[in-house]
């Protein structure tokens, strides 16, 4: 999965958007419910890593219900991004993390 999310200083920014799951192979099925998306139950965490700067379900940053993520980071994360930079999605079972998606993020605004 590529992206590219914006969040503007001084705001509180959300962005929303769905992860798909597809597995022919039946290798991630353990981590799936009953409809084919993603159990957050099965998962121990989230993170958007941007260079030294992590945004993560353990801050409440970031929220996961079924295939839907929403990442809302802090001010004070948003403040110590740069401008443009390559960054990692990347979703936990235990010790174990898994890149589910590589994209951009752009952050505008003040400074």
């Amino acid at each position: 999965m590529n992206y590219e999310f914006k969040f503007i200083k001084g705001r509180r920014n959300t962005e929303v958007f769905r992860v798909p799951v597809h597995d022919p192979a039946n290798v991630v099925s353990h981590i799936l419910n009953e409809d084919g998306n993603i159990n957050p139950d099965s998962l121990s965490k989230i993170e958007l890593i941007v260079g030294d700067v992590i945004i993560s379900t353990e801050t409440s940053e970031i929220m996961w219900k079924n295939d839907v993520i929403q990442i809302k980071p802090s001010n004070t994360k948003l403040l110590s991004l740069p401008k443009r930079a390559h960054s990692e999605l990347v979703a936990y079972n235990n010790d174990e993390g898994t890149t589910i998606g590589h994209g951009i993020v752009i952050v505008v605004g003040y400074g």
